[in-house]
């Protein structure tokens, strides 16, 4: 995959930004003037590896101007706080299924709902996707080792 179509569309005030990666089966000019809507603005066609690695896990919240692309950090950082509490969630059920195991998890429930609070509280302040990232998921495989699995 070394070219990709970038493109916007406007939907009740609304853009976002699209990524269409052609196959390679057809050249990416008639993919482009095929399967892009007639409708979409700043249509271009872009080295992938140009895209910073950092922002491909933000895809929603991608700003495009027809030339470079830029994040909307207020987006990042709702799209991250959703995945951030959905990680957090699977943590504190393995948390709850050691309890009642009689396995003892690696941070006592204080510690780590203190951790919680500090991590949402930097992903608010985060002004950067790079800030956002140094803030590591709370789903791990930590507890895994102290059961021996």
């Amino acid at each position: 995959m070394s070219q990709v179509i970038l493109y916007n569309l406007t939907n009740n005030g609304i853009t976002s930004v699209f990524l269409c990666t052609p196959t390679g089966e057809v050249d990416i000019e008639v993919v482009k003037e095929k399967d892009i809507p007639s409708i979409a603005t700043d249509v271009s066609i872009v080295d992938y590896l140009s895209i910073p690695e950092n922002y491909h896990n933000f895809h929603d919240a991608w700003i495009w101007n027809g030339s470079e692309i830029t994040i909307d950090i207020v987006k990042a950082k709702e799209y991250y706080l959703y995945i951030y509490n959905q990680s957090a969630l699977k943590e504190a059920q393995k948390r709850q299924l050691n309890s009642l195991a009689g396995v003892k998890n690696v941070l006592d429930d204080a510690t780590w709902q203190a951790k919680l609070e500090n991590d949402r509280a930097n992903i608010e302040k985060a002004s950067t996707i790079d800030d956002l990232i140094a803030i590591s998921l709370p789903y791990t495989e930590t507890n895994l080792a102290a059961t021996g699995a």
